[in-house]
């Protein structure tokens, strides 16, 4: 991946963990190395991806959209009835549009506009089971984060 910041300053690195099955691991991203810069990825098995990348906003800074996304998986005992659904929230001070793309798989981009201090549910469907999409925000911070992965039955 190529450096987003400017010559000689700090350089994004890997950092790999092992986590064993049911259990997590704690990793705190020091932003203040990066000029308020952040983009890391977890990856697993089937699929999984979390994306999180973009430009912190400054503490106080309220003239501005604050965009937040929070994913959950919904399942009805068999795979190809699941669905992600993702909650796109402005904790900001303007109105932000977020775009939800898909990568593989089934489905059409999408485009919903919060409003400051707001938020909104959208539903995806998986393709027998399998996600991956990506959410972006027109901010202007650079705001992508990315879900993929399988649902089993269960």
């Amino acid at each position: 991946m190529e450096n987003p910041l400017p010559p000689g300053r700090g350089a994004f690195n890997g950092t790999p963990f092992t986590v064993p099955a049911r259990s997590s691991r704690t990793y705190v991203w020091d932003a203040s190395t990066t000029d308020g810069r952040y983009d890391f990825s977890v990856h697993g098995a089937d699929g999984f991806v979390r994306r999180f990348s973009g430009t912190l906003v400054r503490e106080g800074q309220d003239d501005v959209a604050v965009p937040w996304v929070t994913a959950a998986l919904r399942t009805s005992g068999r795979p190809e009835n699941a669905s992600l659904e993702l909650e796109l929230r402005n904790a900001g001070g303007t109105e932000v549009a977020f775009t939800v793309t898909p990568n593989d798989f089934s489905g059409k981009e999408q485009t919903v506009w919060v409003k400051a201090g707001d938020r909104t549910r959208l539903t995806w469907r998986t393709d027998e089971g399998r996600y991956d999409v990506t959410v972006t925000a027109g901010t202007g911070t650079r705001f992508v984060q990315r879900y993929a992965g399988t649902v089993h039955a269960g």
